[in-house]
């Protein structure tokens, strides 16, 4: 007969010896990154522990520590960038999202031949900036520690390329204005991701929250 071992599980006060090890090795770790290491470290000590020794696994694991979450801010930023332009073209190659893609682009076309100048101006940063505006009101939470996660604090670089468009129609104005055709692209672009950008940050604040509910109590 086959007598299985049992499997080792960690210790109340071995969770307690874990979390002061990283703290120690990683005094500035961000807190999403202490969950998740945290998580990984446990589920694999107890899958690989012979003995229960976690002291020597730790010590066997010390490069994969201090390593663990370098970079991941970039990571994440262009997680978030590839994010945004993935849904902005869903507007256009999903059925479900076609009919309103037509109606404003209809609406902006419209308005790009036949408003004069100032109110096509006018109307265009209007536009941009009330969903550049409502995205970062999305990008704040008055909970310090759900701040500090960087899943939540890179939300607001979503914002970074409809921003760009506002800031550089300063330089391309006197052509667009003189070739509407083109504002009208322009302007569908940089709507476009600017609703894009705020629904995304809606999305992945929802999930982070969800997903870091223990931080809210």
């Amino acid at each position: 007969m086959i007598i299985m071992k049992e499997k080792i599980k960690i210790t109340d006060k071995q969770l307690v010896f874990l979390e002061d090890y990283i703290i120690r090795k990683k005094k500035s770790i961000d807190p999403e990154d202490m969950y998740e290491l945290m998580d990984h470290l446990i589920h694999d000590f107890e899958a690989t522990t012979t003995n229960g020794n976690l002291s020597q696994y730790l010590a066997n694991k010390s490069w994969f520590i201090s390593q663990y979450g370098i970079g991941k801010g970039s990571k994440t930023h262009w997680a978030y960038q590839r994010l945004l332009w993935k849904k902005f073209f869903s507007f256009f190659i999903q059925l479900k999202f076609i009919p309103i893609t037509i109606l404003i682009g209809s609406l902006l076309l419209y308005l790009s031949f036949f408003l004069d100048e100032k109110l096509l101006l006018a109307t265009f940063f209007l536009s941009i900036v009330g969903q550049i505006v409502y995205g970062l009101t999305l990008t704040y939470h008055e909970k310090k520690r759900i701040r500090k996660l960087i899943s939540f604090k890179y939300l607001g670089s979503i914002m970074g390329l409809p921003q760009v468009f506002l800031y550089s129609l300063t330089l391309t104005k006197p052509f667009l204005i003189n070739n509407r055709l083109m504002f009208f692209i322009y302007w569908i672009l940089a709507l476009g991701l600017s609703i894009t950008g705020t629904l995304v940050i809606k999305e992945k604040r929802v999930s982070i929250l969800k997903k870091y509910k223990h931080l809210l109590r």
